[in-house]
């Protein structure tokens, strides 16, 4: 009967060691679960930063193409002209 109080303390002895190395392994993961987010958060952050660059870059291409497509039109009515003219002429 000597054995089992010091089985039992040998016995929660092993629980709480148990339960520290698990809530060492749990912080652990914590902490890396917190870096990896870290860094997706920044790889978010640089993704929408270069996108709204391209939107901006895009919206610049569009008003070039536009004012583009005027010059063609007006170099096309010009040649047009020129075209009429050397025909009656």
């Amino acid at each position: 009967m000597e054995d089992f109080p010091s089985s039992l303390y040998h016995l929660l002895s092993e629980v709480g060691i148990l339960g520290l190395r698990y809530v060492e392994a749990h912080d652990k993961e914590l902490i890396d679960t917190q870096a990896e987010l870290d860094n997706i958060r920044e790889l978010y952050n640089k993704v929408k930063e270069e996108n709204e660059i391209i939107n901006e870059q895009q919206e610049v291409l569009i008003e070039c193409l536009a004012m583009m497509e005027t010059k063609v039109e007006k170099c096309r009515a010009k040649l047009s002209t020129k075209k009429e003219k050397y025909i009656i002429a």
